[in-house]
C-alpha cells in the first residue's frame, strides 16, 4: 500500500471529507442532474407543442384563406366574366382545388397533430 493511502475506515486527521459526506454530495449532485434532465424534457415537450400548434394554425389559416378567396372570387367573376361556360370552368377549378387539394392537407396535418399529442400523453401517462 502506498504511503499516502489510508486503510478503509481510518482517518488521516486532516480535513478530508468522510465517505458519508462524499456519498451525500454525490446523491445531491445526482438529484440536481435528474431535476435538470426532467426540466429539459419538459421544455422540449413544450417547444414541440408550440411548434405543432403554430404549424396547425398556419395550415388552417391557409385553408380558410383559400375558402375565402373562392367566396370572393365567385361574385367578382360573375360581374366581370360574361361568358357563362368560362365562368363555370373557373368556379369548378376553384372548388376542386379547395376540396381535393387543400382539405386533405388540412386533415392530414390536424390528424398528425392530435395523433402525436395523444401518443405523447399515453406514453407519459399516470
Amino acid at each position: 500500500m502506498a504511503a499516502n493511502t489510508l486503510a478503509p475506515g481510518t482517518s488521516s486527521g486532516s480535513s478530508d471529507p468522510s465517505l458519508a459526506e462524499l456519498r451525500a454530495s454525490v446523491s445531491a449532485a445526482e438529484t440536481r442532474i435528474a431535476e435538470q434532465r426532467e426540466s429539459a424534457f419538459e421544455e422540449e415537450a413544450r417547444r414541440r407543442g408550440r411548434d405543432r400548434s403554430q404549424i396547425v394554425r398556419i395550415i388552417v389559416f391557409l385553408f380558410a384563406g383559400a375558402v375565402v378567396l373562392v367566396l370572393i372570387a365567385l361574385p367578382v367573376l360573375a360581374i366581370f366574366v360574361k361568358d357563362v361556360e368560362y365562368w363555370n370552368k373557373i368556379v369548378e377549378r376553384l372548388v376542386t382545388f379547395v376540396a381535393s387539394v387543400s382539405l386533405p392537407v388540412v386533415t392530414l396535418v390536424i390528424g398528425f397533430y392530435f395523433g402525436t399529442e395523444q401518443s405523447r400523453q399515453r406514453d407519459s401517462g399516470p
